[in-house]
């Protein structure tokens, strides 16, 4: 069995990271929604036997008056709060979603990280919505 190692996040340049580590967990595919141009430049310059994982988009996990939402660049209208996160069964969050089976795809990623708040809880229907 491979051992990975490796941090969340870039902690140094990505030249010498893929000299250091063999893995990488992106983090900033959770708070906006996946830069495809970067994360094709992530996979190109990287070593191929180099691995990824990536954080859910939190469009996907986390309702849009949670403070994680501070940091995105992009925030979906606020009119439609009640259709993200909390893996919700909505046309939103599976369209978040695909967004982020994109990004997976383009950077051969096996490992997706849902990151649900602690406002998620554990309950019958969350268990359900899993």
């Amino acid at each position: 069995m491979k051992t990975y190692v490796g941090c969340c996040g870039y902690c140094l340049a990505r030249s010498k990271y893929y000299t250091v580590f063999n893995v990488v967990e992106l983090q900033e595919t959770f708070y906006d929604i996946p830069d495809i141009d970067k994360l094709k430049r992530y996979r190109y310059e990287a070593p191929e036997s180099f691995a990824f994982s990536l954080k859910a988009w939190q469009a996907v996990t986390h309702p849009l008056d949670l403070p994680t939402w501070r940091k995105a660049k992009n925030v979906p209208d606020k009119s439609l709060s009640n259709r993200y996160g909390f893996l919700r069964p909505t046309k939103e969050v599976f369209e978040a979603w695909e967004k982020v089976v994109e990004a997976a795809e383009i950077l051969n990623a096996k490992v997706v990280v849902i990151q649900t708040p602690p406002s998620f809880g554990i309950a019958k229907k969350t268990i359900e919505m899993l």
